[in-house]
């Protein structure tokens, strides 16, 4: 189990592997399936709470990257919030926890982790108030890999070759992705749902990220399902619920 100075870290077990979910956030910090190595990438500092996370699978809500008002946080708050875990199960084929953030009368986001022969994520969220509020929303899973140059992403229109530095939301809804890493010789089969956008993306060796260290950018790649960007949001009504959500699996190539 990964500790946590934040919060509680729960943890899933059976014969298909382990998973490590944190309740501040509601971050799936770790996904490792039986015989295989780790799934998702971690920087190596502690986390802080007004400090953005790089890695395992952070939730963004109710806005993705820089879509909420003038001078908002990145990639909303949901991120940054102690979450209430509401259920958790481990049994010998299938595990899963329940996790909830809630705002009386405003809103109520539920997370289902679950861990059988794959990994599947599903962000529900719900307006409890009396007025629509805009949407824009995204898992953004930090993809552990030998190096971003070794990593191709097939799509429907064909594959996409990494660099050192991306970013951009390609006009992918859901669907069946193939994550494919030469240097370790194997792939993960993504397939995501209630997305209208797939994010390929990568920090480079140019920016500099607060916690994630100089040769950070080098051990991952994102692909991440999102709705974006503000003017393609959608508008949350009374009472409406939207679900978005992934599954992974690791396979071995050759």
């Amino acid at each position: 189990m990964i500790a946590s100075l934040l919060a509680a870290v729960v943890s899933l077990t059976n014969e298909f592997g382990t998973v490590d979910v944190d309740t501040f956030g509601a971050n799936v910090l770790s996904y490792v399936p039986a015989g295989e190595r780790e799934v998702f990438f971690r920087q190596s500092e502690e986390r802080r709470t007004n400090q953005w996370y790089h890695g395992g699978v952070p939730v963004c809500w109710p806005w993705f990257g820089r879509n909420g008002d003038p001078g908002s946080v990145l990639h909303g708050f949901a991120w940054s919030r102690e979450w209430t875990v509401d259920a958790v199960e481990n049994g010998k084929g299938l595990s899963r926890a329940v996790l909830r953030l809630e705002r009386k009368d405003e809103f109520r986001l539920t997370y289902e982790v679950r861990l059988d022969r794959e990994l599947s994520l599903r962000l529900s969220m719900r307006n409890l108030g009396r007025e629509r509020f805009v949407v824009t929303t995204g898992l953004h899973p930090y993809f552990s890999v030998s190096h971003p140059r070794n990593v191709s992403v097939d799509t429907p229109q064909g594959p996409i070759r990494c660099r050192e530095a991306m970013d951009g939301g390609r006009p992918f809804g859901a669907g069946t992705y193939r994550i494919s890493d030469s240097g370790w010789s194997r792939s993960i089969e993504l397939k995501s749902f209630g997305n209208n956008k797939l994010v390929i993306w990568n920090i480079g060796p140019d920016e500099v990220q607060p916690g994630l260290s100089p040769t950070g950018w080098m051990k991952y790649i994102c692909v991440e399902p999102a709705v974006l960007p503000r003017c393609d949001g959608f508008y949350l009504q009374p009472g409406q619920s939207y679900d978005i959500g992934m599954s992974c699996r690791v396979a071995k190539d050759g």
